[in-house]
């Protein structure tokens, strides 16, 4: 547990050095801030934070949501993995996710992109991933890691689809989605769109 704002600079000098410890196994890594803005957030997933907790802290809540998290993380696995160590895994796993959505058009602005990457990570590190159901598993888990709801989870990440559909070169959306794009609505489902990008991201990854 780290404080954002942690003497004499900040948390991310401490992130830094456990960065290059180049740990097989990382640790799960949590922080602390009165709050969090968008570009604070996106550091932090570029290192790997497992949850970021809004002050005041109390140990009812901590306790409980640490435990979940550690529950959650079991689920995940980079079983498909055999020439990478884990470490180097995940640095190309977030690099390549990060490419495969602004060239989709995403802003990295948005709340939904966040959440976007947070599902595709998980879709693609899932021991699993044809069992996995965005409602029971990915909107529940992403709204723990960011200390919100399913269900805003859920219209955030159909905002960014929606605003990639408006502002994205349609072209390369179609390329890339083809004919699993709902003709009626014409654009692909959460849940179409999180299995779609993961699939490409696990076969640029681990090939």
């Amino acid at each position: 547990m780290i404080d954002l704002l942690l003497p004499p600079n900040d948390c991310f000098e401490v992130l830094t050095v456990i960065h290059n410890f180049k740990l097989t196994n990382r640790p799960l890594i949590f922080v602390h801030a009165s709050s969090f803005n968008n570009r604070t957030m996106e550091r932090l997933q570029d290192y790997y934070v497992a949850y970021c907790f809004i002050k005041p802290l109390s140990p009812e809540l901590i306790i409980p949501r640490i435990m979940q998290l550690i529950r959650s993380t079991k689920m995940l696995g980079v079983n498909s993995v055999s020439s990478l160590n884990q470490l180097e895994y995940l640095e190309r796993l977030s690099a390549e996710i990060t490419q495969q959505m602004r060239s989709l058009g995403i802003p990295a602005h948005l709340k939904g992109y966040h959440f976007l990457r947070s599902a595709i990570r998980y879709s693609v590190c899932s021991n699993a991933p044809t069992t996995i159901a965005v409602t029971k598993d990915i909107y529940p888990n992403i709204s723990l890691q960011y200390d919100t709801t399913p269900a805003l989870v859920e219209r955030s990440i159909r905002n960014a689809i929606e605003v990639a559909w408006v502002r994205g070169n349609i072209d390369v959306l179609h390329n890339y989605f083809g004919f699993t794009i709902d003709s009626s609505k014409g654009k692909p489902t959460n849940s179409e769109f999180i299995a779609m990008v993961a699939d490409r991201v696990r076969q640029t990854v681990c090939n």
